[in-house]
């Protein structure tokens, strides 16, 4: 019997990524939730600080988690310069165009940043 390679369609696997965060999400805020109950506008800087390090510790946290489980179904990860954008993925047979278009080195493991007019100009 020969195992041959089904291709889940990108919008499948946007689903099921999605319910994956949520899941890693819900289990990462059980012990690092900020403690405020205040929405931003109303909150004061130091408590406005406590919000900002509790998203920036879970973007380290799911960044490399996140990478892998797009890898091991074929595609890579662009991430925001400036986290006012979604991440992005490509498929990993393109990666040596896209990287050459964002002037990132082949041999570079580390995550990959992208500026909206990056992008722009690609498509």
């Amino acid at each position: 019997m020969s195992e041959e390679k089904v291709e889940v369609p990108h919008s499948a696997l946007n689903d099921e990524y999605k319910a994956w965060v949520l899941e890693k999400r819900r289990a990462w805020l059980i012990n690092n939730r900020p403690k405020t109950r205040d929405v931003w506008e109303v909150m004061d800087k130091i408590d406005r600080e406590k919000v900002q390090k509790c998203l920036d510790d879970w973007g380290r946290y799911i960044g490399p988690k996140a990478e892998n489980w797009w890898e091991e179904r074929g595609y890579g990860c662009l991430w925001p310069e400036d986290n006012t954008a979604s991440m992005l993925t490509y498929k990993l047979e393109n990666r040596e165009k896209i990287f050459k278009e964002l002037g990132v080195d082949l041999d570079y493991t580390g995550p990959v940043f992208y500026k909206k007019n990056d992008i722009e100009q690609m498509t």
